[in-house]
């Protein structure tokens, strides 16, 4: 039983170290099962979200208009349904559950800004956008002295 447990921890860690989030590559989940890896791709700007089976595309779609959507697909003999739930929209949470056959085999919750440190999260995001804040506030304030004066 003890050596069950720490499969189970090792590949949750591999899991967790898989899955990411940044505003330039969107979205990345990734799920095994039964030796078959399941990932889901979801994109931070077009709404765009794929859902792959061994590196094949089973299922793809825009999603603009809700907070959740569901991938469904068959493979292998197994009905799998991947279901997307945006949990808190400002922070960028995003979580996928995968399902097999109607039973919840993994889910995982990946956030944009990590919870309770905001500030951190702002200055670790992407530099481009952090210096086009910079630049478009420089802009707008000498502009705005350059008219005002």
């Amino acid at each position: 039983m003890q050596s069950n447990e720490v499969i189970k921890q090792s590949q949750v860690s591999r899991r967790e170290h898989m899955s990411q989030v940044s505003l330039n590559n969107g979205y990345w989940f990734y799920f095994d099962h039964e030796g078959n890896d399941i990932s889901m791709w979801g994109s931070v700007f077009s709404g765009k979200e794929k859902v792959s089976f061994n590196n094949e595309v089973v299922s793809s779609f825009r999603n603009l208009s809700s907070t959740k959507s569901e991938h469904a697909f068959t493979k292998n003999g197994h009905e799998y349904l991947v279901k997307t739930h945006m949990t808190h929209v400002l922070r960028g949470e995003l979580n996928v559950t995968l399902f097999c056959d109607g039973k919840e085999v993994a889910s995982e919750t990946l956030s944009q800004l990590e919870k309770g440190n905001l500030l951190k999260s702002f200055f670790s995001m992407d530099k481009f956008l952090f210096v086009g804040l910079i630049v478009g506030f420089l802009c707008g304030y000498l502009g705005f002295m350059s008219f005002s004066g």
